[in-house]
Order: C-alpha cells, then sequence, then structure tokens
C-alpha cells in the first residue's frame, strides 16, 4: 500500500499534509528527509551500506515523502509567484511547458491532446510514483489499457482519469474527503473541479450520464475495475474469460458460424457460401457498495482512505464472482448459468439425476466440439464439492482419476484446467431439476466487460432511522459498472440434471 505517515525519530509526517505547507516548509522538510536518506544509505566509514529490511522500508518511505514533496513545491513555488491564475500557469498551457513538468498534471489535462494523454500516462506509470503497491501484473494491466483504442475502450479516456485522479493534489483531495475532512486547499479544489469537469465531459459524452456532484473518482492506482488481474485474484473469470475494459454503457461484438465452403464443378458459379454474423452485447450494469464506519476508527486508523478502498474492492470481487455466475441478465450482469441453461442445444444431462458417474464427465466432454476442446482457454468450471466428488473416482478406476490429496484443486480434468467457485450449484443440491452441476467450454468466448472507473460518494453523517439522531458515523458509497454474456453457446456445455 502506499506510504501514508513516515514516521521516525524526529521526523514524523503525514504525506496528506505536505499540499497544506508552504513552499519554504517544503523546502524545510525535504532537506531533512535528504539527510535521512543520506544516512541510511551512507556507513560511518563512508561506504555504501547494505539495508536490512527495516533501512529498506524507511528508505522507500522516506522516497516517496521526497518524490510528493517536489511534486506540491512544483505547484506552490508557481502559486507564490503567479497570483490570481497561477494554478493554470503551475500546470502549463502548452505541451512544451508539460513536458518539464512532473507526469503528475492537473487542470491542464483535459486539454490535451488523446496522444499527448496517453503519453504522459505512461511516463506517470514509468516513474511508479504512487504506485508502490502494484504488482508487475497490475501495472502491465494499466498499461495495456491505456494503450487500447477501439470502439470499445478508448485508452485516452483511462489515461485522463490516471492524470488526474493520481496527482498528489487530487489523492490528498480524495484521502480527506473519504475521511470526513472537508476542508481542501486551493489546490485540493483545482484537482477536484478538473475531475469533475472530466467526468461532466468525457463520460457524459459516452453515453455514462453525469455523475453526483458529491462523487470521487477512486485514484485510477487503486481502482480494482482497472488493476484487477487474475493472478492476484480467488476470481476464476480473471483467468478464463475474455474480460475487456470498456469506456462505453454496452459492449457490441461480432459473432459467426464460419464460412461453409463447397465443391463445385468446373464453369459453374460458386455456390453462396457467406456467413450469417450476429452482434453479440453485453450491458454493462451498475454494481454498488456501502461500508459504514465510527469515527473512533476513523480517527485512529492510519492509512484509512486506502483500507476503504481496499474494503470496497474485495466486496466488489465477490459480487462479481457471483453475478457471472448466477446473473439474471436484464438487471445485472448475464451469469454463464443463466447464459447456457436456456440453450437445449449445450445442455448435456446426467445418466440419473442426483448423482455423477464417471461417464457423465466424459458425456459433457464428448459433446463439446473439437474446435472448442483444443483451446488455450479451455477449463473446467465447479464447485468445491463437485471436484470432491470427482476425486473419489479414483477409489475405483484407478490411475486416470487418481489425485495428489495435498493439492487444494485438480490440476486438470480430461487435460483441461479445473477452476472452481463455490456460487456454483453444490451436491447436495444435484436431486433439484435443471440443476448445474459443471460446465466446460473455451471461456474466451465468455466476454467479462469493465466500465473502467470506481466512483465513491462520501457520506459525511449517518442518522439513526427511528430517532433520527446522529450515530456518530460515517460512510463511502461506492459505485462500479460491469456486464458479460457469451458470443456463442456452443463453445460451452453444461453438464448436470438439466432438461
Amino acid at each position: 500500500m502506499p506510504f501514508t505517515h513516515i514516521n521516525r525519530p524526529g521526523l514524523s509526517v503525514d504525506v496528506r499534509d505536505l499540499g497544506r505547507m508552504s513552499a519554504a516548509e517544503l523546502r524545510g522538510l525535504m532537506a531533512r528527509v535528504e539527510t535521512e536518506i543520506e544516512q541510511l544509505r551512507v556507513g560511518l566509514d563512508g561506504d555504501t551500506r547494505d539495508l536490512s529490511d527495516a533501512d529498506r522500508t524507511s528508505f522507500d518511505s522516506l522516497t516517496h515523502l521526497l518524490n510528493q514533496g517536489a511534486a506540491h513545491l512544483r505547484i506552490r513555488d508557481t502559486l507564490d509567484r503567479g497570483g490570481s491564475g497561477s494554478v493554470e500557469r503551475a500546470f502549463g498551457s502548452s505541451p512544451e511547458v508539460m513536458t518539464r513538468e512532473s507526469a503528475w498534471s492537473g487542470e491542464d489535462v483535459n486539454r490535451l491532446t488523446d496522444t499527448q494523454v496517453r503519453s504522459k500516462a505512461l511516463k506517470a506509470l514509468e516513474t511508479r510514483v504512487g504506485t508502490e503497491h502494484l504488482s508487475t501484473a497490475q501495472r502491465d494491466q494499466i498499461d495495456r489499457v491505456i494503450r487500447t483504442d477501439d470502439a470499445a475502450c478508448d485508452g485516452s479516456v483511462v489515461a485522463r482519469r490516471a492524470l488526474l485522479t493520481e496527482n498528489p493534489a487530487y489523492r490528498s483531495a480524495f484521502a480527506r474527503a473519504i475521511s470526513g475532512d472537508p476542508l481542501l486547499n486551493p489546490e485540493e479544489i483545482g484537482a477536484v473541479r478538473a475531475f469533475r469537469d472530466f467526468d461532466r465531459t468525457e463520460l457524459r459524452a459516452m453515453n455514462e450520464g453525469t455523475g453526483s456532484a458529491g462523487q470521487f473518482g477512486v485514484p485510477l492506482f487503486l481502482d480494482p475495475t482497472i488493476i484487477l488481474t487474475g493472478q492476484e485474484s480467488a476470481n476464476p473469470y480473471l483467468a478464463m474469460a475474455r474480460n475487456v475494459p470498456v469506456t462505453t454503457s454496452t459492449w457490441k461484438g461480432v459473432n459467426s458460424a464460419g464460412v461453409t465452403w463447397s465443391f463445385d464443378s468446373e464453369g459453374v458459379a460458386v455456390s453462396d457460401d457467406s456467413p450469417v454474423l450476429g452482434q453479440p452485447t453485453a450491458t454493462v450494469f451498475m454494481a454498488r457498495g456501502f461500508i459504514p464506519w465510527s469515527i473512533e476508527v476513523q480517527s485512529d486508523y492510519v492509512g484509512f482512505a486506502e483500507e476503504m478502498a481496499s474494503l470496497l474492492s474485495s466486496g466488489y470481487t465477490d459480487l462479481e464472482i457471483n453475478k457471472l455466475t448466477n446473473g439474471n441478465g436484464t438487471t445485472e450482469p448475464k451469469g454463464i448459468i443463466t447464459a447456457l441453461s436456456a440453450n437445449a442445444a449445450v445442455r448435456v444431462r446426467v445418466a440419473t439425476p442426483g448423482t455423477l458417474v464417471v461417464g457423465d464427465v466424459y458425456a459433457a466432454w464428448e459433446a463439446l466440439p473439437v474446435r472448442f476442446r483444443q483451446q488455450a482457454h479451455t477449463s473446467w468450471l465447479s464447485s468445491t464439492s463437485v471436484q470432491d466428488k470427482i476425486r473419489q473416482f479414483g477409489a475405483t478406476y484407478g490411475a486416470n482419476y487418481t489425485v495428489d490429496l495435498t493439492r487444494p484443486v485438480l490440476a486438470d480434468l480430461l487435460g483441461s484446467p479445473v477452476r472452481l467457485t463455490d456460487y456454483m450449484p453444490v451436491f447436495p443440491a444435484f436431486a433439484t431439476t435443471n440443476t448445474p452441476y459443471a460446465i466446460i467450454g473455451s471461456w474466451d468466448h465468455f466476454v467479462v466487460a469493465r466500465r473502467q472507473g470506481m466512483a465513491i460518494e462520501p457520506v459525511p453523517l449517518l442518522f439513526d432511522p427511528t430517532t433520527g439522531r446522529p450515530t456518530g458515523q460515517r460512510g463511502a458509497f461506492a459505485w462500479a459498472r460491469v456486464g458479460s454474456t457469451t458470443d456463442t453457446d456452443l463453445a460451452f456445455r453444461l453438464l448436470g440434471n438439466v432438461t
């Protein structure tokens, strides 16, 4: 997580307070930080020291503080020199000026061209200031999204969001808002205003609708709709499905059964073998979350804003797994079970309802067309109880189903990986009519479209519904948007007590 509070002997600083310091105060602080860094880096003999883990953490936190202080000092110096209108001049009025400034800019971001904004966002990502908590996979994910340029996702929109929400003034404003502090300094007010200008123009133009006047966009490097990756999540759909970032309200694709070829006689006109094209769509629905907390917890918790973002991310991930499995497709994403249950051509009924035998597994596998069996994204999906039922086949069928019982999951089944989610039905429910047991298919044909950008609106005070009196609590209301669909059901088979 980002360093928000640096506490060393003789030096205790909250990074969020940098925006309130004068230029002189910032210079004095930076001189002290540079001294601390030098003392960590160089020993009494003048040679560079090998840092312990604790010293490395201190070194990283001090370096982060120094970088943040430098960014605030550039803004403060220009404000002190420029007087009225100096916020605009602090960030430059032309690309030439901006190239000499930090990648984290402010109010001029909305005037940059798409090429300029992508370049600056990528530069910001490369500096790694503010990205200390991100893994390599998450940085790569952000890089890919920023570079995307197609009808579904305009990476320049994500790039603008990065520059607007990750500059020091906006991050400071976000932390203060989530913590219930309504007093923002001029730099923070300008950063929030720039984001809301972006919200009104870019997002409204893309059919997103106008956001609430009190909303704060989650800083992009904390935003789960941006940094979710299959390597670090319990969400099986991140590893299996085709995850598509979108900056529109609907994902639109194209599918086809393929071109039908034929042999025709010499000199005879070729038959009409043109394919029939379809356009699957996924509407992007709004997911919502709310966290209440007491004022006491907020006062005693260092890094409270980042922790709130983390908790909201965890809840969002759990809801997403649930709805990508079982969502109805009308008021929420269309879950894979919902999509396949509606198509009789992909349902494979077990031989005896309420049981699962080895022949049922083979029946589902054989029903899946060869062209979908042999793809890189072909996987099984079931609940843990179904997996454990299949494990027990080894007692009867020997080597073909014998597994290492110390492993948490089956490595594979009939050559394809096994993925688990407990939102799939569990074994005791098998006697129920129309209950799926497992899914096998090529999961790049299950599309998950995520609208880039989670927003949070602070609720400064909660009231008891009975008495109408305040409870001493605050809250955060968050929302994000996600949709899903299959682009062709025939890439899957649904095994179970289904008819």
